[in-house]
């Protein structure tokens, strides 16, 4: 059976040196493979900002997920989560779940796939204190090629809610993107968007992230 893969890079960076002091490195990766009976993918990034030697910011997340397809535009599927930002007062969220999703679009120029099961998800804070439910979760991911197939716009997002404490919800999305530069290389400019319906005290309900940067594709 011929399995075939994707793997993407992408970098943004930033320093300011004079007035004041700032500087910020976001990383993530992503590779996906796919076959006529089944696709996995992993994805990984990381967030570190310091303005004036104080950190700022400090996040990284982890996922994968396999599919398995019943049919071309169906499939179930089991999926993975990791996720540390101390800034939202997350020590450590790990979820993991299964489901059933729908292949909408499978085309060179328009991918679209949606997914939802049950996850069960362990969070522990900074002040080790725990917690551990069951959530319905969510997942789409979209891209669509334009002008010539050449520039990719993009839509990803993982959601959770929280089953015992129905006003709970998560989400994490991420959208932009991609142009074509040379021999693989391409720019990037995305937003990724933190949601958290019941953050904890002092924290904000959104986090937003603009991103500029330089991305590789083989």
């Amino acid at each position: 059976m011929r399995t075939a893969g994707a793997v993407l890079a992408a970098l943004a960076a930033s320093a300011a040196r004079g007035n004041s002091s700032t500087s910020s490195l976001h990383g993530e990766g992503a590779f996906v493979a796919r076959a006529k009976s089944y696709r996995y993918g992993l994805t990984s990034r990381v967030d570190q900002a310091k303005d004036t030697g104080q950190t700022v910011t400090s996040n990284w997340r982890a996922s994968g997920h396999y599919d398995h397809f019943l049919a071309p535009k169906r499939f179930v599927y089991g999926r993975g989560f990791a996720q540390r930002d101390r800034f939202r007062d997350i020590k450590l969220r790990t979820s993991a779940g299964v489901g059933y999703g729908w292949q909408l679009y499978d085309s060179d120029r328009t991918q679209l796939a949606i997914r939802s099961g049950v996850d069960a998800v362990s969070v522990k804070h900074n002040d080790d204190s725990s917690e551990g439910y069951p959530a319905f979760g969510w997942g789409l991911q979209y891209s669509h090629r334009l002008w010539q197939h050449k520039v990719e716009l993009f839509h990803n997002q993982e959601g959770f809610w929280n089953l015992q404490h129905t006003e709970q919800v998560t989400l994490h999305t991420s959208t932009g993107l991609r142009v074509p530069l040379s021999s693989g290389m391409t720019a990037n400019a995305q937003v990724d968007l933190d949601w958290d319906r019941t953050p904890p005290p002092g924290v904000k309900a959104v986090d937003t992230t603009w991103l500029l940067g330089l991305g590789y594709e083989w």
